[in-house]
């Protein structure tokens, strides 16, 4: 998992990596708590302007069970939980989500070599 603080020139502030087997709603939000902490001790004036937080991952992501080799009964909580509802009680802040690939190829277009070209695929 991976909570980036970023400016709007897309420079990355602060990023927080974390490994994991597979995503539980309780180990996201252990991970969010920590990044968010610590964003709000090392940087409190960039942390007073973050209005909204984008959130990028799978959609319908208690059926990545195979994917993860995660047990199916614990990517099933997912189905009652969702991360953007995890990263909106834990900030206070407006959460916008949308599913990862989509997201990836966005960032590709706006900042990476995909604004050169009028079609690309993203691999």
């Amino acid at each position: 998992m991976e909570a980036v603080l970023g400016d709007f020139s897309g420079a990355s502030v602060e990023h927080f990596r974390e490994a994991y087997s597979f995503p539980t709603p309780k180990n996201v939000r252990e991970f969010l708590g920590r990044a968010m902490e610590n964003v709000q001790q090392v940087h409190p004036k960039a942390w007073k302007k973050v209005k909204d937080i984008g959130v990028s991952a799978p959609f319908w992501l208690w059926d990545w069970s195979d994917v993860t080799n995660a047990p199916s009964e614990r990517m099933l909580q997912w189905r009652d939980v969702s991360i953007a509802s995890i990263v909106a009680e834990q900030s206070g802040r407006r959460v916008v989500f949308e599913n990862d690939a989509t997201s990836a190829c966005v960032a590709e277009h706006m900042i990476g070599r995909g604004g050169q070209f009028s079609d690309f695929l993203y691999v």
